[in-house]
């Protein structure tokens, strides 16, 4: 049994093949949040943070690093506005603050 079986819709045959670009900006968002509070509030060291965000999203520590640099602007603004825990709360109460 396939996995699409278990629904009553059938599967769309025009898929389109790839990442999906919203998931991948939204992925990256999350990444940010967490490289933001990893390093800000918990005020874990560079070496550290990485290694957290390694952990956390599954991926490698270029990989992390390429997404934080192709964001650069949305982590700075982050730095910047300097987002209290609670409003992190808010934004993304699924993760763990």
């Amino acid at each position: 049994m396939q996995l699409h079986d278990y629904f009553e819709q059938p599967r769309s045959t025009r898929e389109k093949k790839g990442r999906n670009p919203e998931l991948v900006m939204q992925r990256d968002r999350k990444l940010a949040v967490r490289f933001y509070y990893y390093a800000l509030i918990r005020k874990l060291n560079y070496r550290d943070t990485i290694a957290a965000l390694v952990m956390e999203f599954d991926i490698c520590e270029r990989v992390v690093l390429d997404r934080l640099r192709h964001n650069q602007s949305f982590v700075d603004e982050l730095f910047a506005r300097k987002p209290s825990i609670t409003e992190l709360r808010k934004r993304f109460p699924y993760l763990r603050w």
